[in-house]
């Protein structure tokens, strides 16, 4: 699995990457390169306009209420609703493979966060 160079300094030291996808599209029309799943949170990378600057964004499983796989004949969407914020994260235009992986990892995650606010 191939995780971008500059994602690796911002794990936390008992953090495991899990999955990379590249990825086209963040709803509203944001580029972004990929998004890497971890055993804590799902960390997007987006280019400015010419790459040369990134940015990054994160989001905690727990911040995460529901995900949801729209599969295609090929290519398959990722829809994310989140807590705190109106919109979805929409992960698009995703390998039905890669999506299918990714969806499960996500939801292990989002059921582990909730496990553990319950015993808390």
């Amino acid at each position: 699995m191939e995780v971008p160079d500059d994602i690796l300094p911002l794990l936390d030291e008992d953090e495991k990457v899990l999955f990379n996808i590249k990825q086209r599209k963040y709803r509203p029309s944001i580029n972004i390169e990929s998004a890497t799943i971890t055993n804590k949170r799902i960390i997007l990378r987006r280019p400015s306009m010419l790459r040369i600057k990134k940015s990054y964004v994160d989001y905690s499983y727990g911040d995460i209420t529901n995900i949801v796989l729209d599969k295609g004949p090929l290519r398959s969407t990722i829809m994310l609703n989140l807590k705190m914020d109106a919109n979805d994260l929409v992960l698009e235009d995703i390998p039905n493979e890669m999506a299918q992986q990714a969806f499960r990892l996500i939801r292990e995650g989002i059921d582990r966060a909730r496990e553990a606010a319950d015993a808390a």
